[in-house]
């Protein structure tokens, strides 16, 4: 999950252009 709060959002961003998300 992306969380904001713990991660950040430059991360959150990350994980979804890797496809994580």
């Amino acid at each position: 999950m992306c969380n904001i709060v713990s991660l950040g959002l430059w991360h959150c961003a990350m994980l979804k252009t890797q496809g994580f998300l």
